[in-house]
């Protein structure tokens, strides 16, 4: 297989700041496959947070992480949702979708402790889907990515955010 040309460099960037989440996100990650691959794989990676809260510790742990998640994207998003109010509109129908992810965890765990299955289980099934959505992200980038970008993590969280 043939090597990747490395990335540019975009100098210093915020980790906490959206806009500069979102131009790594758009530098680094131009094809329509990457970009397939992330919002499938980072949605069910957050069903499989939801699913081993829900699991390990009940309705209210996942309620509390989906709390959490949607006050941490509101956040990175009012900046610019100040400047664009369909950029606004869009936020509010993102929170949906999340409160879609943590309806689907409640109703999952609660069909699976109806069949008699284990809490501990459930964990386990959440922890799996976890860490195979974030596997197939990684796979997503060795296939899709155009050049060989740095390492962020924290690109991720907030520009999934």
């Amino acid at each position: 297989m043939p090597q990747k040309p490395p990335a540019v460099s975009l100098g210093s960037r915020s980790h906490f700041q959206v806009q500069d989440a979102l131009l790594y996100h758009v530098v680094y990650h131009r094809s329509t496959a990457l970009h397939i691959n992330h919002m499938f794989f980072l949605h069910t990676c957050l069903l499989g947070i939801l699913l081993t809260f829900e699991g390990a510790a009940g309705a209210a742990a996942n309620y509390c992480v989906t709390g959490v998640y949607c006050s941490y994207c509101l956040l990175l998003t009012l900046q610019i949702a100040r400047l664009d109010a369909i950029a606004g509109f869009l936020n509010i129908l993102y929170l949906a979708v999340l409160a879609s992810l943590c309806t689907a965890a409640r109703v999952i765990t609660q069909n699976a402790l109806s069949a008699n299955i284990e809490r501990s289980s459930i964990t386990i099934a959440g922890l799996c889907l976890t860490l195979g959505s974030f596997v197939l992200q990684l796979m997503g980038h060795a296939i899709s990515e155009e050049f060989n970008a740095p390492t962020s993590l924290f690109h991720g969280f907030i520009a999934a955010g």
